[in-house]
């Protein structure tokens, strides 16, 4: 997705489509975020289903997304 148009599209179809199978998305854990290699940090990162993941800089120099063991699941 490339605009905050497309994510919003998205996140208000998603719940109606879940919903055929089943399943619901739960409304205080669902959020927008900017999640972009064109703005990595520490900061930004996701976390869900026992991982965190980020965008950072790898041995060479460029950029990756990486993920670690998320902060609940290691406690």
């Amino acid at each position: 997705m490339q605009s905050q148009r497309d994510a919003q599209r998205f996140s208000q179809a998603m719940p109606k489509w879940l919903t055929q199978f089943g399943l619901t998305v739960a409304p205080d854990k669902t959020r927008l975020l900017r999640f972009s290699r064109f703005h990595p940090g520490w900061r930004r990162r996701v976390a869900g289903l026992g991982f965190e993941r980020y965008w950072a800089r790898d041995r060479r120099g460029g950029l990756r997304m990486m993920k670690r063991t998320g902060r609940k699941k290691l406690q």
